[in-house]
């Protein structure tokens, strides 16, 4: 009896986790820190307490996204049978989707503040802009009419109660093919942008270093695109991708700043 119930432990243990997904959260850790490294070679300056409130803000808004999606793909029967559904795991409906919108407002609120303490009042209007396109492509777009466990068991999971994602769309094969395309893409602006001098040249080499994972990517996806017991780590060999991309490039951008100089990153806490 022992036993079985540490299994049970382990096992919930291990849904929650797959519930937080963690990895996903690197679409705003990345892009934000990039940019911050990038605002760090034009001006020499960074501000950490700036830096900190963005990417909090933006962590709850991508929270807000998923809790809202599970919420919608529960009400829908999507995740039906997914047992990592947040609304499956805490067992309320309402309580899920008041907690997202909570997550929401805060946020937002956020959000708001960076851009009035950087005195940027663009920022906020591309900021709500995004938030406004995160909803709208979970509410109408791929919602027309989530399994997430990728290509084949995620299709299958939508087309069954008609949600037109891309993978549904597209289909699984046409899915590893784009996915080539674009890693494909990623390196040739590199290099394009490299040539232009747009990128200092720290970027480019640091950048180049990171193809072995790019190849085993598209490799990866080419082979296993119709196996659902492995093409589920597909994902996450895209974020380790995604996030050594984005770290070559910060190291780039900071050394490029580095060499110019010859002074270390002044921390701005106001």
């Amino acid at each position: 009896m022992h036993h079985q119930a540490n299994e049970e432990d382990v096992s919930r243990a291990t849904l929650i986790w797959r519930a937080i997904k963690l990895p996903i959260y690197s679409v705003a850790l990345v892009p934000l820190t990039v940019g911050s490294a990038a605002a760090y070679l034009q001006t020499g300056m960074f501000s950490a307490r700036r830096y900190f409130v963005l990417l909090i803000s933006s962590v709850l808004i991508i929270t807000w996204l998923n809790l809202s999606n599970d919420v919608y793909d529960f009400d829908t029967g999507a995740d039906k049978n997914k047992t990592e559904s947040v609304v499956n795991l805490v067992g309320s409906r309402t309580g899920t989707l008041v907690a997202a919108y909570l997550l929401l407002v805060l946020g937002f609120v956020g959000l708001t503040w960076a851009s009035v303490e950087a005195g940027n009042l663009r920022a906020i209007m591309l900021l709500t802009c995004a938030v406004i396109c995160g909803y709208i492509y979970q509410s109408l777009l791929s919602n027309v009419k989530q399994n997430d466990t990728f290509f084949i068991a995620q299709v299958e999971g939508d087309r069954n109660v008609g949600k037109m994602s891309p993978l549904v769309r597209l289909g699984t094969e046409r899915g590893s093919v784009v996915v080539k395309w674009a890693v494909m893409t990623l390196y040739s602006l590199l290099f394009a942008i490299g040539l232009s001098r747009a990128l200092p040249l720290s970027c480019i080499f640091l950048c180049a270093m990171t193809s072995p994972i790019g190849k085993l990517v598209v490799s990866y996806v080419e082979e296993n695109h119709k196996d659902k017991g492995k093409i589920f780590m597909a994902k996450y060999y895209c974020v380790r991708l995604h996030a050594l991309f984005g770290a070559a490039l910060v190291a780039g951008l900071i050394t490029a700043r580095i060499l110019v100089t010859k002074h270390i990153p002044k921390l701005v806490f106001q």
